[in-house]
Protein backbone atom coordinates (compact mmCIF):
# COMPACT_ATOMS: atom_id res chain seq x y z
CA UNK A 1 0.00 0.00 0.00
CA UNK A 2 1.44 3.37 -0.98
CA UNK A 3 0.65 6.70 0.60
CA UNK A 4 0.73 9.92 -1.39
CA UNK A 5 1.70 12.95 0.68
CA UNK A 6 0.07 16.16 -0.53
CA UNK A 7 1.05 19.49 1.02
CA UNK A 8 -1.71 20.94 3.21
CA UNK A 9 -1.88 24.22 1.26
CA UNK A 10 -2.62 22.27 -1.95
CA UNK A 11 -5.39 20.32 -0.23
CA UNK A 12 -6.96 23.50 1.19
CA UNK A 13 -6.71 25.29 -2.17
CA UNK A 14 -8.37 22.41 -3.99
CA UNK A 15 -11.17 22.22 -1.38
CA UNK A 16 -11.76 25.97 -1.62
CA UNK A 17 -11.83 25.78 -5.41
CA UNK A 18 -14.29 22.89 -5.19
CA UNK A 19 -16.58 24.83 -2.84
CA UNK A 20 -16.39 27.97 -4.94
CA UNK A 21 -17.32 26.15 -8.11
CA UNK A 22 -20.84 25.31 -6.94
CA UNK A 23 -22.36 28.46 -8.52
CA UNK A 24 -22.08 30.23 -5.17
CA UNK A 25 -18.68 31.62 -4.31
CA UNK A 26 -17.37 31.19 -0.80
CA UNK A 27 -16.40 34.89 -0.55
CA UNK A 28 -17.15 37.89 -2.71
CA UNK A 29 -15.89 41.45 -2.54
CA UNK A 30 -18.29 44.01 -1.10
CA UNK A 31 -18.37 45.97 -4.37
CA UNK A 32 -19.89 42.90 -6.09
CA UNK A 33 -22.91 42.87 -3.75
CA UNK A 34 -26.02 44.90 -4.58
CA UNK A 35 -28.70 45.87 -2.05
CA UNK A 36 -32.20 45.38 -3.44
CA UNK A 37 -34.22 48.62 -3.20
CA UNK A 38 -37.42 46.59 -3.06
CA UNK A 39 -36.53 43.97 -0.43
CA UNK A 40 -33.33 45.25 1.22
CA UNK A 41 -31.65 41.89 0.60
CA UNK A 42 -28.01 41.60 -0.44
CA UNK A 43 -27.87 40.19 -3.97
CA UNK A 44 -25.06 38.59 -5.91
CA UNK A 45 -25.65 37.99 -9.60
CA UNK A 46 -29.32 38.87 -9.09
CA UNK A 47 -29.97 36.29 -6.34
CA UNK A 48 -30.07 36.59 -2.52
CA UNK A 49 -26.50 35.93 -1.41
CA UNK A 50 -25.36 33.26 1.05
CA UNK A 51 -21.70 33.40 2.04
CA UNK A 52 -19.01 35.80 3.17
CA UNK A 53 -18.63 39.38 1.97
CA UNK A 54 -15.12 40.73 2.34
CA UNK A 55 -13.55 44.20 2.34
CA UNK A 56 -9.78 44.48 1.89
CA UNK A 57 -7.24 47.07 2.98
CA UNK A 58 -5.06 48.44 0.15
CA UNK A 59 -2.31 46.11 1.43
CA UNK A 60 -4.51 43.11 0.62
CA UNK A 61 -5.29 42.19 4.23
CA UNK A 62 -8.91 41.61 5.23
CA UNK A 63 -10.47 44.74 6.74
CA UNK A 64 -13.98 43.38 7.31
CA UNK A 65 -15.69 40.03 6.89
CA UNK A 66 -19.49 39.70 7.07
CA UNK A 67 -21.63 36.61 6.63
CA UNK A 68 -25.01 36.52 4.88
CA UNK A 69 -27.67 33.85 4.51
CA UNK A 70 -30.38 34.25 1.89
CA UNK A 71 -29.48 37.92 1.54
CA UNK A 72 -29.69 38.74 5.28
CA UNK A 73 -26.83 39.38 7.72
CA UNK A 74 -26.09 36.20 9.69
CA UNK A 75 -24.36 35.78 13.05
CA UNK A 76 -24.45 39.47 13.89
Amino acid sequence: MSVCAVPLDVVIASQTKMLASVNNPVRVAKQDIVISKKTGLRLYQGKPYTGDVVVYYPSGEIAKLSNYQSGLRHGF
